[in-house]
């Protein structure tokens, strides 16, 4: 078998491969620096993950607030599946105030669960944390939406 010679100009190729890649990834920092990167520097913001909690703790409030309010035409108000199934389990088909207290302590216990995660992945990684927050406050305004226009999208 024939193996290739080493020479000197073996490790001058690998230099120059290394400081083109060194210089690609310094032309790549430099566009993440731009508009990109100013879009990744402000979700790494602190006051993306507060205003994300706020955003899904209001919602949930006002959401508590509706359930209440309304309670006498909840069963047949309420869109979601899982909290009709939760209403019959104490109720059945009349409502009345202190038979809705299972489904508002539901409700509470899963925005409880959902700010809780997030607190455990900003020790885990703040990144991830952020997109989960950005999603469910997405998903709040949704809900909010709901609420204010009384029609789903």
């Amino acid at each position: 078998m024939n193996f290739p010679q080493l020479t000197t100009e073996l490790p001058t190729r690998f230099s120059v491969r290394i400081l083109a890649l060194q210089e690609l990834m310094a032309q790549r920092h430099a566009r993440m620096r731009g508009l990109r990167g100013q879009l990744v520097h402000c979700l790494h913001s602190p006051w993306v993950l507060v205003l994300c909690k706020i955003a899904i703790g209001l919602v949930s409030a006002y959401d508590v607030f509706l359930t209440v309010k309304y309670y006498e035409s909840l069963p047949t108000m309420e869109l979601n599946p899982i909290g009709r199934w939760l209403m019959q389990l104490e109720n059945g088909p009349d409502c009345q105030l202190n038979q809705i207290a299972g489904f508002v302590a539901a409700k509470f216990a899963g925005n409880f669960i959902v700010i809780g995660v997030i607190e455990l992945l900003v020790t885990w990684r703040k990144s991830v944390a952020t997109l989960v927050a950005i999603a469910m406050a997405i998903f709040q305004l949704g809900l909010l939406y709901i609420l204010l226009a009384g029609k789903p999208f």
